[in-house]
């Protein structure tokens, strides 16, 4: 047998990006010009590398991050060589020792992180890594998700730690101690309370904390906090892993502080119904749509929901989120076209109010109360000694439905109707406390005192009480926990006659009424004070405000709540609302068929997103049209249940593959 000598060089070569993800591994032969050739297996000499830690080398186990390797030469049969090729599907057993949270699937042919996998975070050692290197194993090792879960890890050791501190103790004092910990979270206590509720607890004669130690220290308390906010936190991923899609409620606001904060609520669907859960409170540095954003996509993927699974998009209507172009609706719709975005109804109710009040927007008169209430509150806030001399008064004056002064504030949605009242209510009390001001030489007193005695100020008073308690009985209905979408548009309907009725005739209001009743227009007294610039051109003048102001805010409510708005809703209602069918079985065939066109138009087309790809149709036109009429049949005789339970048990037939794509 011929022998023939080959020299195998291995150069290793590991280049790092940025991040630290990138390491490649590169194998060049020296040159065959020489006239080196390969032949079959035969006596000779070869060089190959060997680890400077004395392990033989293993082309198919090289990986990136391993120890320099030394050239030796070694004599004898080898057989023929192969030409070297990139391996990296191979997992090395050893590994495991260094690495002892790995986990191989040689089915899938992935590594997994056990330690990851327990604390239900999402990176793509839960979901299975592919690249089977030890490089891989060393980079998931120094990455903050994996340190994070080592975190709770051992938060669970100390929990057990606790619990089994307890175990010599009574099952009830336990739990005690485990729902005031629970407790003092929920109610944004101080940790250090918990000491002195447990032992107001057993002064009340709680039985279950009689061999429970009360002083626990305060570390022991936020290790357990955190450990029930991890359990509530999984206990929440299932809801979201098994609603089949869901909806999100952002708004933003500032925290003490002064640091901005999105606030994100989901909504899911469950075999109990709808449900509305807490899901985080994100930091963010700015205010623009690109930013909430990007805030609202890290969220989602941290609790590892898909955007296509996002269906619903609820906000306060800022230009930020709702922008027809560049809004975080119009974002959210290049990744799924299928969401559906809806502006806040209580919002809108609260803007229409306010905006019909404000200068420049609405009517300037209204303007001019609003800042004389402001006066007002301010008077009184900044002193202690005015303020209660104020409520000495009324109690000496027998007024039982004395109410503190209340600051009409645009963005509380009640706040006017509520300053209104107070002022309503105490009127003459304030008239007479501030004249008491004004004599001792207060120029500010006399200055409100002169507002308020207006008769236009009085009869805008009783107008205001009349036309917000209007809008706050619509107020209160949109702020329901479960709001029929369906009844809406007949409620603003409904309000706008109310209003309608109220501009065309003056003084129909139970306030207004009552102002008109009590007043003397011959010696302009009202309530033992006489008002200033009541003359007959003056009351025309409010009347003409009063009159100005309805239309206005009859008008932002035709704005804010357009008949044609958000039309897929209005079709989802009439196909799914039994109280929609007709009563007319002939009618019934033909009923709800260009709502079934809006739908199908919405929700059974392949649309395409940002990234490039297609979105496949979320319902089936062909069965959906197959389906339908038998379904009228059925919601026919669902006319007596609610239409959340409706909607409820329709779910459960989806889930059970009934009727699928209704």
């Amino acid at each position: 047998m011929a022998k023939c000598q080959k020299t195998l060089d291995f150069m290793w070569k590991s280049t790092t990006s940025a991040s630290g993800d990138n390491h490649n591994l590169e194998s060049e032969k020296h040159n065959e010009a020489n006239g080196e050739a390969s032949s079959s297996a035969g006596h000779g000499t070869t060089t190959i590398k060997q680890r400077s830690d004395g392990d033989s080398f293993d082309p198919n186990q090289v990986r990136g991050g391993e120890t320099p390797i030394q050239n030796q030469t070694v004599t004898g049969n080898l057989p023929p060589t192969e030409p070297l090729r990139r391996v990296h599907d191979r997992f090395n057993q050893k590994w495991t020792e260094e690495f002892p949270w790995v986990r191989y699937d040689s089915e899938k042919r992935k590594m997994f992180c056990q330690i990851c996998d327990l604390a239900k975070t999402v990176n793509s050692f839960t979901k299975g890594s592919r690249d089977i290197q030890r490089s891989a194993l060393t980079r998931h090792l120094d990455s903050q998700s994996h340190r994070d879960a080592c975190g709770l890890r051992g938060l669970r050791t100390t929990m057990t730690r606790a619990v089994e501190k307890f175990s010599d103790q009574q099952s009830d004092g336990q739990l005690g101690v485990m729902r005031t910990v629970y407790f003092l979270a929920k109610e944004d206590l101080p940790d250090s309370k918990l000491t002195k509720m447990i032992e107001l607890q057993k002064l009340n004669g709680c039985e279950a904390f009689e061999k429970c130690d009360p002083y626990i220290h305060a570390d022991s308390i936020h290790d357990m906090q955190r450990a029930i906010a991890d359990t509530v936190r999984g206990e929440l991923g299932n809801l979201i892993r098994r609603s089949p899609y869901i909806g999100i409620l952002v708004d933003e606001s500032v925290n003490i502080t002064v640091h901005k904060k999105l606030i994100v609520y989901i909504r899911i669907i469950s075999h109990a119904g709808p449900k509305t859960v807490f899901l985080r409170n994100v930091t963010v540095h700015n205010g623009t749509a690109e930013t909430v954003m990007d805030a609202i996509l890290e969220t989602l993927r941290a609790n590892d929901i898909a955007p296509r699974k996002v269906m619903g998009l609820g906000s306060d209507g800022a230009s930020v989120m709702t922008g027809k172009h560049n809004g975080v609706a119009a974002r959210f719709k290049r990744k799924n076209p299928f969401l559906v975005s809806v502006h806040c109804a209580a919002h809108r109710v609260a803007l229409a109010a306010t905006d019909a009040s404000k200068r420049g927007k609405g009517v300037d008169k209204i303007s001019d109360y609003r800042t004389t209430i402001n006066n007002l509150y301010n008077f009184y806030k900044y002193s202690a000694v005015r303020y209660n001399r104020l409520r000495q008064l009324s109690e000496a004056m027998d007024t039982s439905d004395f109410r503190s002064l209340k600051e009409p504030c645009s963005v509380r949605w009640l706040s006017l109707s509520r300053a209104v009242t107070a002022v309503n209510n105490i009127w003459s009390i304030l008239n007479f406390e501030l004249s008491e001001e004004a004599e001792r030489g207060n120029a500010t007193a006399s200055g409100i005192l002169k507002s308020i005695s207006l008769y236009s100020f009085v009869a805008t008073t009783k107008m205001l009480k009349d036309v917000l308690a209007i809008m706050d009985r619509l107020n209160l209905l949109f702020q329901r926990e479960n709001v029929d979408l369906s009844a809406v548009q007949p409620m603003v309907m409904s309000t706008i006659a109310t209003l309608q009725e109220m501009c065309e005739r003056p003084f129909t209001g139970v306030f207004e009424r009552e102002f008109i009743a009590s007043y003397n227009r011959e010696t302009k007294v009202y309530d033992g004070v006489t008002l200033r610039y009541a003359e007959e051109v003056n009351i025309q003048a409010h009347n003409r405000t009063r009159r100005e102001f309805i239309q206005t805010l009859i008008g932002n409510l035709q704005q804010r709540f357009p008949e044609n708005e958000v039309s897929i809703l209005r079709a989802l209602d009439n196909v799914l609302n039994p109280n929609k069918l007709p009563r007319d079985g002939n009618e019934l065939a033909d009923f709800g068929e260009a709502s079934l066109d809006v739908i199908i138009d919405h929700y059974g087309q392949v649309r395409e997103v940002d990234s490039g790809e297609s979105a496949g149709a979320v319902i089936q036109e062909q069965q959906l049209r197959a389906e339908y009429p038998q379904f009228k049949l059925m919601l026919n005789g669902l006319r007596h249940m609610p239409f959340i339970d409706v909607c409820i048990m329709l779910f459960k037939r989806v889930s059970r593959n009934i009727s699928s794509n209704i």
